[in-house]
């Protein structure tokens, strides 16, 4: 039974409580050695980077983790780069000031905060810490559900898929939807949480969060990121999904739009 009046707030990480892709970040890292450049890459730059051992089809979803695994690797190996050095890099992207807002208004209005991400701990720990509201979420091991990470003796990174670690297999739960990824399924954790509680509010950018909104019910919220692949997926005119959601719909810019339709309600 959920305990009354318990409510949670969920949120994707990448393009939702921060504007960029905190995986792809340290991409910046290896372009500076690469080209011996003094300045820091565009974030165009940034998204166009390839390595030359990348899967020719990135959104392979059986690629993901090893991709990013040879990433870092590769950031280690060929150019030293430790958690030390990729932690400093991390700690240049901002959250805006309207979701550190958000967040801590949500506190005091008593939410349970959680981050339901397809990045890693690492790198969601090391921004939150950057931008002074780790302490919003711990403990993260609880909090965060994101792939796991995990740092050797000398100092490189490597990544888990999340199911290894939540659920103990490597596999969809059932999930039909071609929005998840093999390595999280966003619904499937909102289905773990929801016997704890009354109400469930829910923000991303990204087609891989619908599944989560597709848990949600009636008294929850689906804060859906406006102009984002989300936002397209639901209004596409051949699969109307907006409509057939349970959940109520509200389209975001900022923090304050969440925060000003949650205080509406409460």
């Amino acid at each position: 039974m959920a305990s009354v009046n318990k409510k949670l707030a969920a949120f994707d990480f990448d393009y939702t409580l921060i504007n960029a892709n905190s995986q792809k970040y340290l991409n910046k890292l290896v372009i500076m050695r690469e080209n011996g450049a003094t300045r820091t890459p565009s974030m165009a730059e940034l998204n166009q980077f390839r390595y030359p051992f990348e899967p020719s089809d990135e959104i392979k979803l059986s690629n993901y983790i090893n991709k990013y695994n040879r990433i870092y690797s590769h950031m280690h190996d060929a150019y030293q780069i430790d958690a030390h050095q990729m932690r400093k890099c991390l700690s240049d992207i901002r959250i805006g000031e309207s979701m550190i807002q958000l967040l801590r208004r949500l506190k005091q209005l008593t939410f349970d905060l959680i981050i339901v991400s397809d990045s890693n701990r690492f790198a969601i720990s090391s921004i939150l810490e950057s931008n002074g509201v780790l302490d919003l979420f711990e403990p993260i091991e609880r909090n965060v559900f994101a792939n796991e990470s995990r740092v050797d003796s000398a100092g490189k990174l490597q990544i888990e898929p999340f199911n290894v670690e939540f659920f103990g297999v490597d596999r969809l739960f059932d999930c039909s939807l071609v929005t998840c990824r093999k390595n999280i399924c966003k619904g499937a954790i909102i289905d773990s949480l929801r016997p704890r509680y009354e109400s469930i509010v829910y923000a991303g950018d990204g087609t891989i969060d619908y599944c989560a909104g597709t848990r949600l019910c009636e008294k929850d919220k689906f804060f859906v990121k406006t102009n984002s692949a989300l936002m397209r997926h639901l209004k596409s005119d051949d699969s109307k999904l907006e409509n057939q959601l349970k959940c109520g719909i509200v389209y975001w810019k900022s923090g304050n739009d969440i925060l000003k339709s949650i205080e509406q309600q409460t």
